[in-house]
């Protein structure tokens, strides 16, 4: 495969590499240090359990999972006050070893936000029994719209790159 700049993607590399977040199975994940053992909490997310009436928002960081986590839960629970539930509590990257406990914990029907890839899912939705709603967004957008966040946060959790940098290692993956 090749690159439209190779230099430009090697640069990156080096710049990505500064940062602490963590990587599980090839895939970058934002986690801001909360995690502190990623292979661990993965393996839960794999194996745990759901019913037949949870959710799964899934989509891309920055292709307007808050926005539809909102409108979901509206629809859901017929009431807007979602505040007691917030979004950032219900993503299964943030969870961490408290993954089952606290999808456990949330009232049915429970509505759990990822921006995790598919593969890295709960086992259980292949079975056909748990609803998902992927979120998409035109990919120039929500990489733009990344882009600026990570900026913004810098090191250790943010990209110190250049846009250029960050648009080669997008298009390398």
């Amino acid at each position: 495969m090749s690159y439209s700049n190779k230099e430009i993607l090697e640069r990156a590399r080096e710049v990505q590499k500064k940062s602490e977040d963590g990587v599980f199975e090839g895939v970058k994940y934002f986690t801001l240090g909360i995690v502190p053992d990623q292979p661990r909490m993965f393996h839960k997310i794999k194996h745990v359990e759901l019913g037949n009436n949870d959710v799964i928002l899934d989509g891309y960081p920055r292709s307007g999972n808050h926005w539809m986590f909102e409108v979901a839960g509206g629809v859901m629970n017929q009431d807007i006050g979602n505040e007691k539930h917030h979004f950032l509590f219900r993503l299964l990257e943030f969870m961490g070893d408290d993954v089952e406990s606290r999808i456990h914990n949330f009232p049915a029907p429970r509505m759990i936000s990822s921006h995790l890839w598919p593969r890295h899912l709960p086992e259980i939705i292949r079975q056909g029994n748990v609803k998902i709603v992927y979120i998409l967004r035109n990919p120039k957008d929500s990489l733009a719209s990344w882009y600026r966040l990570m900026a913004d946060l810098r090191l250790p959790y943010g990209f110190a790159g250049t846009w250029e940098e960050c648009f080669e290692l997008s298009v390398s993956l």
